[in-house]
């Protein structure tokens, strides 16, 4: 006995322009990237390799479509990387050569780092900015309260309902 699932429709705006889906093309082309970063630069390659780890994991933990996550760290990610790939560019296609940065911690220091970077952007903004919406929320009352106390002071605590019948407002303690 197999149960009937109802398909899941997009809705769309009629007569807007489809949404085309560009992350495989997006796949190829970075693919092709560092597969050509391979033959220039051995070095570079191993850094690309290693170096983009981070963005992998980001990229597989973020399960919204947006992605906006993985983008985060991508691209932190990429600022620690790239000033090492420009740095053992040069050396070409012998790995010998590219040992010494290759070694050294300095390097990948900077390019986990910022990784890390932006994993704490992702972690710590959000708190921040809920932080800054309480704020403005509580202001908001705070202003509202006085508002009030205000509209009590000039009118009294009697209150007409929508029925027409005179109430009076409880106090606030």
């Amino acid at each position: 006995m197999s149960a009937a699932t109802p398909e899941k429709t997009k809705k769309t705006v009629p007569g807007a322009p489809k949404a085309r889906n560009n992350q495989g093309l997006i796949k190829i082309f970075y693919g092709f990237l560092l597969l050509s970063m391979m033959f220039i630069s051995l070095p570079a390659f191993v850094f690309s390799l290693i170096g983009t780890l981070p963005s992998v994991a980001a990229w597989v933990w973020d399960r919204r479509p947006s992605k906006s996550a993985a983008y985060t760290v991508i691209i932190m990610n990429m600022a620690g990387l790239i000033p090492v790939i420009l740095e053992v560019l040069p050396l070409g296609q012998n790995i010998n050569s590219g040992m010494p940065a290759l070694e050294s911690m300095e390097n990948w220091l900077q390019i986990y780092g910022a990784a890390a970077f932006g994993w704490g952007i992702l972690f710590a903004l959000p708190t921040l900015i809920r932080g800054f919406i309480l704020r403005g929320i509580e202001s908001d009352i705070a202003k509202n309260h006085k508002k009030q106390e205000e509209l009590v002071q000039a009118w009294g605590r009697r209150l007409v309902t929508a029925d027409g019948h005179d109430e009076k407002v409880p106090d606030k303690n």
